[in-house]
């Protein structure tokens, strides 16, 4: 049965995680890039065929994986015989020195990311989330240096063709929690930075003003579910718009902080994306502007 994409956010531990990946794989249209740092036989072997089918669709598939001096014990071993496979499959292949990064794009528009080596997973708990807003791989590329490896260079969006330059919003001033220095307002990246860089390497990301939608990339389907949200906002918290909590169905909430991250207003559901996730979704979302 096709899994229902509607909501843009979904969340899949180690036993969904396989079969949901693979039903991207099969509708892959043009790109498929795998992250994995560390490859194993018994799991490399599950995805050969659904790669080679991909290459013969006319998808560019390319995977990064850590460099053999940097592999051991018995994946020291299966590292020279899966890269012969991949490449003779037609997929290319690409190291990375100290990588750890678990990513996988597809169409430059699915993102998948979270603690899972797609091609060494075994037994081991993991968590996967699969964002479905097209304005997020971009900022991915960039911050990980992907272009390479997708074989085409990325245009630069624009907020990046010129050098930010520092500016104070209205009267809003701040001071390094960490070391007390005043803080400077990159008004182009939307960030404090502290004025100590880079001895300290402090930073926050601009505050939203909550009385406009941060975004609104895609409408979100209602499941009917009937889901008891947080009784009202937490100090802090900004609404995300049409956005739903993928275990619950609830509303997305933005927890304001030295970290941003997002999470669901559920009082009783404890869903959250990880910090890496939830800087490339609000940073995309900004620049998508509301």
């Amino acid at each position: 049965m096709r899994v229902d994409w509607d909501r843009v956010i979904h969340t899949f531990n180690q036993g969904g995680f396989h079969e949901a990946f693979r039903e991207d794989l099969l509708h892959a249209q043009s790109q498929v890039l795998l992250l994995s740092p560390y490859m194993a036989i018994k799991r490399a072997t599950y995805y050969y065929a659904h790669l080679q089918n991909a290459v013969r669709r006319g998808c560019r598939v390319a995977v990064c994986s850590k460099p053999m001096h940097e592999v051991t014990g018995d994946l020291r071993d299966d590292h020279p015989r899966i890269v012969a496979t991949l490449e003779r499959i037609g997929a290319a292949f690409h190291t990375r020195s100290g990588m750890h990064e678990k990513v996988a794009i597809l169409d430059g528009g699915i993102l998948w990311s979270g603690s899972l080596n797609i091609l060494s997973h075994n037994s081991t708990t993991e968590v996967m989330h699969r964002i479905q807003v097209p304005e997020v791989v971009p900022e991915v590329i960039e911050e990980l240096s992907l272009h390479t490896f997708l074989g085409q260079a990325t245009a630069k969006l624009p907020e990046e063709s010129v050098q930010p330059q520092p500016s104070t919003p209205g009267d809003d001033l701040r001071t390094c929690p960490e070391c007390g220095r005043p803080m400077t307002f990159f008004a182009d990246s939307s960030m404090w930075i502290c004025s100590g860089a880079p001895g300290c390497s402090n930073f926050d990301l601009a505050d939203e003003p909550t009385s406009e939608p941060l975004a609104r990339v895609q409408q979100v389907a209602d499941r009917g579910q009937s889901v008891n949200p947080a009784s009202a906002q937490g100090k802090g918290c900004d609404q995300l718009p049409d956005f739903r909590c993928p275990d619950c169905g609830a509303d997305v909430e933005v927890h304001r902080g030295l970290r941003r991250r997002v999470a669901c207003s559920s009082e009783i559901c404890d869903f959250e994306l990880d910090p890496q996730l939830s800087k490339w979704l609000l940073k995309a979302l900004r620049r998508a502007g509301a």
